[in-house]
């Protein structure tokens, strides 16, 4: 195990400083552009994602059967990365007048079908393991203890 992990730290540090090295020295990059792009993510992302993915945690910890929590968890962990990366399609993003072929399609109703299927998926999967789930212990009330 730690062989792979200082393989996969080898790579990761080297990987970053080529992209230091590439936004250095390449034509047609701004570093401060860059720099000021990486903080706004980083702020972004620990200021917003992050609570927000904690506070979906708790909420589904609090709410969600223990039956029904991993499909649950797994359907809201596919809408967030189908919906981050369907947003640029969603807003029109590269969308050119003079161009109908770009974007063509109706990117909304895609996306509602797709979701749809993921709940759907979810739902049956919860079914399943619903079905299977152990029925809990209870107690039958005995003779009373001698005092």
């Amino acid at each position: 195990m730690k062989a792979a992990r200082a393989i996969l730290l080898t790579a990761g540090v080297a990987g970053m400083i080529y992209a230091v090295i590439g936004v250095l020295t390449d034509d047609g990059t701004s570093p401060l552009n860059q720099l000021l792009f990486t903080v706004a993510l980083a702020v972004a992302h620990d200021g917003i994602v992050l609570p927000l993915a904690i506070g979906v945690g708790v909420l589904t910890v609090r709410f969600v059967p223990d039956w029904a929590r991993p499909p649950v968890q797994a359907g809201l962990y596919a809408s967030l990365v189908l919906t981050l990366f369907t947003i640029p399609m969603l807003v029109g993003a590269g969308r050119l007048p003079d161009n109908p072929t770009i974007l063509p399609l109706n990117y909304a109703r895609g996306l509602q079908l797709v979701l749809a299927a993921i709940w759907v998926a979810a739902a049956v999967w919860a079914g399943y393991r619903w079905r299977d789930r152990k029925p809990v212990a209870v107690p039958t009330p005995g003779p009373e203890p001698a005092p």
